[in-house]
């Protein structure tokens, strides 16, 4: 029987406190993990300034690492957009006070559980503490 999911995979996926600009900024940390560049991009010039022959530079610039972020993988950046930003940022003028105060913690707290490993001191103790987290199989 087991306890749930151990930590180290709960977590692997877990959001870089950097990339929460990406909610407002597309490919901040790069966009997905490959993706193809251009021959005129820097790193096809540089290729081809090394002598990389122009059949193979076309194929390796068609799978470039593009991510720096701290998930193992991804297809690219969780966006919002600018525009459901400001309008978020609206509602909170405009709102009731009991609206507007929910709707803050509610998305501070749905951004502070997406960062999972990387804010540990509370992410660790939500999985640990709060129900519904882990499970046992029976």
């Amino acid at each position: 029987m087991g306890n749930g999911l151990d930590r180290d995979y709960a977590f692997g996926w877990s959001y870089g406190v950097g990339e929460t600009i990406t909610l407002l900024i597309p490919n901040y940390y790069g966009g997905a993990s490959t993706g193809p560049l251009s021959e005129n991009s820097a790193t096809g010039k540089a290729m081809a300034g090394m002598g990389v022959p122009p059949v193979q530079l076309r194929d390796y610039l068609q799978q470039m690492p593009l991510y720096w972020g701290t998930q193992p993988i991804t297809s690219g950046p969780v966006y919002i957009g600018a525009v459901v930003c400001f309008l978020f940022v609206l509602g909170l003028f405009v709102a009731d006070r009991r609206t507007r105060t929910w709707l803050l913690v509610g998305t501070i707290l749905s951004i502070v559980l997406a960062w999972g490993k990387n804010f540990e001191t509370f992410n660790y103790l939500m999985f640990d503490y709060f129900p519904g987290t882990t499970s046992s199989a029976r």
